[in-house]
């Protein structure tokens, strides 16, 4: 066994198959637990009460200044979404969507389960600030940070039937719980107490194939005089979706039918066949002088070569065995308690275990910047000089379909907490709370050795006569054969990697509240304590798939401890006006020392009856995630790590910014894009590097409750954010775009500041001596310190800026109409500024409303709409979903001749409008079996409302296009799904 299975496949797999056997047994076991429930059912029963509510550390107050989005279990059930996590996607306040959420297949390093995102976990970004600024709790505790760099919290490992409600503070609140609470808190509070047992099934499927999904769950209530019980386990699974079950890649990466760039003619120069570039210099977007016929092909002359028609070659679907969405499979189980221990001292605690596996196929592996070599029995010996290499080696593309590149990734997620409430004296009380959270992140790939262009295996299967290649019984492969690879040919070419992470958060908390004395309008109330907590995060990586002979080593661990003290006030001045007063103080040590201060003021203010009129102010922050002050030498890319690229960045080869190679293009042609040798710098920026985010937030509003009208509610609110000292990288995803800015602006901007263009030697050289440095990513030619023409610091950089501002808006009303329940309902965010400063004395970018793929597109108006309607046992809801529309201002678009040029004008991204249905009955009346029962049908994306299209290009190494906005879109298109729930 090794290092990693004897980690991470412990024996929690069978407790968990023990747990949710239980739920096949919960029919016979509710009738016992129904009969227990109701001989314990007395009015001296322990009885659970919330008096904390998101936003405050105060018993029994509501927060002032602001107000709380509280998401009932029903609300989560009525949506039609499976899971909170997906729920959670499509709330208007989540700008942007989120980590991990994409159903693209194309996304960056750090959002997609093929980079940072090593699990596919799922995140939440209020206000679109990114979810490293939207702190995640579960019963007002945090989580274990997940993903490769621990930038977010993932949200579905949370079972759906352990919540009893989910709670939304949309307002900075550093003052109350600290560091992450910059755009909001997200705090799921979990069911403490239940009168009777309840199972849940449900099925559903997306109708244009894939996704079919299967939830099952129990969950038992036990209640007696001095205290209460819940348990409970949920499954949950769901098949995959694919990129070509769906129209927009069915046929490939041709969008030249919908107004963008035929991809294939200028990117996707590759086959099943091989395709041999002109000049011995290969990527997917060079010029292909000829291919090579179907067949075995182990003796080709140039002869058998077929001349290249406009030097595009053979192609292929990029999207095949691609999945949009992966296969995923969770079980989870959970419990919590309260018991009184003596009068006034009670003991609580929870426990929540999930364990997730996820499986994808991420498409066929490709060949793109290597070389075959005469030392090959392959070579074609004759070969027109015009297609080799100046050393006469033989570049070609080729896509290998004998097996698609796949990853299974899993998560395991251990979190609870166990405290003690002791009352003290008058309304006084202590409470003490130790919590603890892991997460354990595994991901295991299978990919052809060596494809993305490093050196070592394929090399030497190619035929290269390096020292590295010594020792090795390597089958020579041959590129230009369409036949089958053999079992043995695919169990040497393909290799794997075993990449986990661990994340723990350790967190002991003290807190005491009650009343100080009375005022007329009623009592000051304080709450004061201190918090501890000890963060620590580490991996190991075993992999084959970079060098001949594998490797393995860890990812440096990481630890940061955290003390602060806090006090919150709250005092009724007049019988019109509340204030509250909070402040905390938090120091950190470990990777970055640094300390802050947070205060925060609300005032709510009633002049009349109905009315209240509210208001708040205060900064809030978050520290930098461990991993990115982490600079350690790391075993691949997507850490830490440095790599040369000599020929697969572009610019116009007449620009004079920098040196351009010549590997690719004409150096001072003009309307050609010529390649030049970068260094790509990322990762950590190191420790006592970087310092953490802070913001300043305050907001105005009001609740209006009209007496003459009843059961009508609105409420409005303005919000107003300004973020200093932004946290940011280059991501792989955004570079191509960032480059075309560079040129095109005349080496302007949003990070400009983090390209080092024409470096001395000496800098690219301390670089390439670095360990942290891999090698060459590409053709071995330009590819010293002195061909480098630029480096991109892809490290994290406290560089950037933004102000955001905008509103947050609810109706409802509720009224009869006859005998039937009549609700509408409208809530919403209206933003009218979303603006960006690159790096500091730059002016501020307007980005509202703009297609941005760094930051997220936050659009002007994301809200919901719609109607309820309930008589006797019959309800349902119709909602409308609606997303703004809005600009692209990187799109590409095709150009007179076809090719792909940045659009000069801004084009619009349709507003895009999607319709949810839900219908349920009550089977009560019925009686017997059917007491308690109750039927769901329901339906999203009812009209099944394709998403707007946008052509958001593809790299130079990079063959997929985007052609949608994930961030605000989805092309899953309708699903539909059946639950039946029974309360026994």
């Amino acid at each position: 066994m090794n290092r990693t299975q004897s980690i991470l496949g412990f024996s929690q797999k069978k407790l968990i198959n023990k747990a949710l056997s239980g739920v096949a047994l919960g029919a016979m076991m509710s009738t016992v637990s129904a009969v227990y429930a109701q001989e314990s059912d007395s009015d001296e029963s322990f009885q659970f009460e919330e008096i904390v509510v998101t936003g405050s550390n105060i018993r029994g107050a509501s927060v002032v200044g602001g107000a709380v989005l509280t998401i009932g279990k029903e609300e989560l059930e009525k949506s039609g979404r499976a899971t909170v996590a997906d729920y959670l996607r499509e709330l208007p306040s989540n700008l942007a969507g989120g980590v991990g959420m994409s159903d693209e297949g194309m996304s960056g390093q750090d959002t997609g389960a093929e980079g940072a995102n090593l699990s596919g976990g799922q995140g939440v970004n209020l206000r679109g600030l990114g979810a490293l600024s939207t702190l995640v709790l579960v019963n007002g505790r945090r989580l274990a940070a997940s993903g490769q760099f621990g930038d977010f919290v993932d949200v579905s490992s949370i079972p759906s039937a352990a919540i009893e409600r989910v709670e939304v503070l949309q307002d900075g609140a550093s003052a109350i719980y600290g560091s992450d609470a910059v755009g909001g808190v997200v705090n799921f509070i979990l069911k403490r107490q239940l009168d009777a047992p309840v199972s849940t099934a449900r099925i559903g499927t997306a109708t244009e194939g894939g996704g079919t999904e299967l939830m099952l769950s129990h969950i038992h209530g036990l209640n007696w005089d001095t205290g209460h019980a819940v348990i409970g386990a949920e499954y949950y699974t769901r098949g995959n979706v694919a990129a070509t079950d769906r129209d927009r890649y069915a046929s490939g990466s041709d969008f030249s039918a919908v107004g963008g760039v035929n991809w294939p003619d200028y990117t996707l120069h590759i086959g099943e066949a091989a395709n041999i570039f002109q000049g011995g210099v290969g990527s997917i977007a060079s010029p292909v002088g000829a291919t090579v016929p179907q067949g075995t092909n182990a003796s080709l002359t140039n002869a058998d070569l077929i001349p290249a028609t406009g030097g595009i070659g053979n192609t292929y679907n990029v999207y095949d065995r691609r999945d949009l969405l992966p296969d995923v499979e969770r079980k989870s189980i959970f419990a919590s308690f309260d018991q009184d221990l003596a009068e006034g001292v009670t003991l609580f605690g929870d426990l929540r275990y999930s364990e997730r596996e996820s499986k994808y196929e991420l498409g066929y592996s490709t060949l793109v910047t290597h070389q075959l070599t005469s030392s090959s029995p392959f070579y074609i010996n004759d070969i027109d000089p015009s297609l080799a290499a100046a050393n006469g080696n033989i570049a070609f593309g080729k896509v290998i379909t004998d097996r698609p590149e796949t990853r299974d990734s899993s998560s395991k997620h251990l979190s609870g907490q166990i405290g003690l409430k002791v009352d003290l004296f008058s309304d006084w009380q202590a409470e003490a709370i130790y919590s603890y959270a892991k997460e354990d992140q595994f991901r295991h790939t299978e990919q052809m050795k060596n494809a993305s262009g490093s050196a070592d295996w394929m090399a030497c299967a190619l035929g290269s006569t390096s020292t590295v290649c010594d020792g090795y019984d390597i089958t020579p492969y041959n590129p230009f054969s369409t036949d089958a690879l053999t079992d043995a040919q695919l169990e040497e070419y393909y290799g794997t990697e075993d990449l986990e992470f661990d994340s723990k958060v350790s967190q002991v908390s003290l807190k005491a509240d009650g009343s100080l004395f009375s005022l007329p309008a009623g009592d000051v109330k304080l709450a004061v304590g201190v918090d501890y907590r000890v963060e620590t995060m580490g991996g190991y990586l075993v992999f084959d798939t970079l060098s001949v002979a594998g490797s393995e080593g860890p990812y440096d661990e990481t630890q940061r401890k955290a003390y602060s003290a806090f006090a919150e006030a709250f005092i009724p001045v007049t019988e019109m006006l509340d204030v509250s007063i909070a402040g905390r103080y938090e120091e950190f040590s470990g990777t970055g020392d640094y300390n802050t201060f947070d205060p925060k003021v609300g005032v709510d203010f009633r002049p009349v009856e109905g009315l209240k009129l509210t208001g708040s102010w205060g900064t809030s922050f978050h520290a930098p995630p461990m991993r990115f002050e982490n600079d350690s030498p790391q075993p691949l890319p997507g850490g830490n790590a440095a790599f040369l690229l000599p020929a697969s960045r572009f610019g116009p080869c007449d620009s004079d910014l920098l040196t351009f190679n010549g590997v690719v293009g004409t150096p001072g042609t003009a309307g050609e894009q010529c390649s030049f040798s970068v260094i790509i710098n990322s990762g950590g920026a190191g420790p006592g590097v970087l310092q953490p985010e802070s913001a300043e937030t305050w907001t105005v509003g009001f609740d209006f409750e009209p007496v003459a009208v009843p059961g009508l509610k609105f409420s409005a609110s303005y919000f107003n954010i300004k973020v200093d000292d932004r946290i940011q990288r280059i991501q792989s995803s955004q570079l191509n775009d960032i480059l075309a800015e560079y040129f095109a602006t005349g080496g302007g901007g949003p990070f400009a500041s983090a390209l080092n263009v024409n470096p001395s030697v000496a800098t690219a050289q301390a670089i390439i001596d670095n360990p942290k440095f891999l090698g060459t990513f590409g053709p071995p030619v330009a590819n010293t310190a002195a061909d480098v023409a630029m480096i991109v610091n892809a490290t994290q950089i406290n560089i950037a800026s933004l102000k955001e501002q905008g509103f947050d808006f609810a109706i409802t009303y509720d009224f009869m109409v006859d005998d039937i329940d009549v609700g509408l309902f409208a809530y919403g965010t209206y933003l009218t500024k979303y603006a960006l400063q690159a790096a500091p004395g730059l002016a501020f970018e307007d980005r509202l409303g703009k297609y941005d793929p760094a930051n997220g597109s936050p659009v002007k108006l994301r809200s919901k709409q719609g109607v309820s309607l309930a008589k006797g046992p019959f309800d349902g809801r119709v909602t409308v979903n609606y997303t703004d529309s809005y600009e692209c201002d990187l799109c590409y678009v095709p150009d007179a001749t076809g090719a792909p040029v940045i659009t000069s004008t801004p084009l619009k991204i349709d507003s895009w409008v999607t319709v949810d249905l839900d219908m349920s009955w009550d089977l009560s009346d019925f009686g017997g079996m059917a007491d308690g029962t109750r039927l769901n049908f329901q339906v999203t994306n009812l009209f099944n409302s394709e998403a707007p299209f946008l052509d958001g290009g593809t790299g130079a190494d990079d063959a997929l296009p985007t052609a949608y906005d994930a961030a605000n879109h989805t092309i899953i298109g309708r699903t539909v799904a059946l639950t039946f729930t029974k309360t026994w």
